[in-house]
This record gives C-alpha cells, sequence and structure tokens, in this order.
C-alpha cells in the first residue's frame, strides 16, 4: 500500500475516534487490530520522523504500539 494512503487512513481514524481519555489507546488498538504488520511499521516510520502532521493523539498511539 502506497504510504501517502496510510497517512490519510492514519488521519482518517484519528479524526474519527470520539474524543476521550482514552482515544490514543482506541487507535492502537485498531491499528494492532487491522493493519497488517508492514502497513503499521511503513506508517509508524513515517510519523516518528513527522510528528508535526500528525495530531497528538496519533502520535501517541503509536508510541504505545512501540512498548
Amino acid at each position: 500500500m502506497e504510504l501517502s494512503s496510510l497517512i490519510r487512513m492514519g488521519k482518517q481514524i484519528s479524526a474519527n475516534i470520539p474524543e476521550s481519555q482514552k482515544k490514543a489507546e482506541k487507535i492502537a488498538s485498531h491499528l494492532k487490530n487491522f493493519w497488517t504488520p508492514k502497513m503499521r511499521k511503513e506508517f509508524i516510520d513515517y510519523l516518528q520522523k513527522n510528528k508535526n502532521e500528525f495530531e497528538q493523539e496519533l502520535v501517541d498511539a503509536v508510541n504505545l504500539l512501540n512498548k
């Protein structure tokens, strides 16, 4: 899958999960359950180098996946 599609999808997931104290956990769960390891790796690698392009909850979700 193209990186631009993964970026768009990641932002859409984040935008569609309601604000809550557990938003980052819900995003991380979605990425873990529905994205392949290759998709996650490509997205995570890009996000870690370009954090300023993403909302904080998505960055926090990626940090949770890397634990």
